[in-house]
């Protein structure tokens, strides 16, 4: 009996070669859209937060600016004119001491 040989020609090597390539850029691919995907889902996270944050400071406004209490509406007012907003009544002329005393 005779044994025959078969050379593997070099369209099969380079089929496998394609193949294994593609498999591997696949894997790299779905690796680095996972790693994307976790960062997203971690910005979410914080996003959500923030917001939950605002909504209770919201609220805490929301509470304060309907509360009929006068030394609240006072508080308001010292905040609104000698806080960074420097707001006035309209009409309202501010003199400002230069001399710094």
């Amino acid at each position: 009996m005779r044994v025959i040989k078969r050379k593997k020609s070099k369209k099969h090597i380079f089929f496998r070669f394609a193949v294994l390539a593609f498999v591997a850029y696949v894997a790299v691919v779905l690796v680095n859209q996972q790693v994307q995907i976790r960062a997203k889902q971690q910005e979410l996270e914080a996003l959500t937060q923030q917001i939950e944050i605002m909504e209770i400071k919201n609220t805490d406004i929301k509470r304060v600016l309907d509360s009929d209490d006068e030394e609240v509406k006072d508080y308001i007012e010292r905040a609104a004119r000698d806080g960074n907003l420097n707001l006035t009544y309209p009409g309202e002329r501010v003199f400002i001491n230069i001399a710094g005393n």
